[in-house]
């Protein structure tokens, strides 16, 4: 009898692990951490700042053209499938929660600018790590 309660146990355990976090589920919890945010600012912003770093001739048709990639909410509903497919119900929930709140929208409203820097800075970290990459293939430092 031990067993076979051990084994129901055994049967069950996922189900019971996993319970509230189905995939319906965690795309809504998504779905409202989205709203939360509101990706498109938030992705405007960051068009903005890279912008402001363009040739004043080249600023207007750059936010024109990353506009028209966003229009149709294609990026909006990839995002939402990543945060489901990484992140538990319950952890988009806290998102959602906490950026909904006071702080966190405080918190948010500085998130464009900081993601445009950040952005800028990666990619020129990026840019000389892979320099420095080629040239030491180059010279043989690095088997491949």
């Amino acid at each position: 009898m031990k067993k076979v309660i051990l084994c129901l146990a055994i049967l069950l355990l996922p189900t019971l692990c996993f319970a509230g976090n189905s995939d319906s589920e965690r795309l809504e919890a998504a779905k409202r951490y989205a709203e939360t945010t509101n990706f498109p600012k938030l992705f405007q912003e960051m068009t903005d700042g890279v912008a402001r770093t363009l040739p004043p001739e080249k600023a207007e048709a750059f936010r024109s053209f990353m506009g028209s990639m966003v229009e149709d909410g294609a990026l909006e509903k990839s995002t939402i499938i990543l945060m489901a497919k990484h992140f538990t119900t319950e952890e988009l929930n806290a998102l959602a929660d906490f950026y909904g709140s006071e702080m966190g929208k405080k918190i948010l409203s500085k998130f464009g600018p900081y993601m445009t820097e950040v952005n800028l800075v990666m990619k020129e970290f990026m840019i000389k790590a892979l320099k420095d990459f080629r040239a030491k293939l180059e010279r043989g430092d690095i088997q491949m």
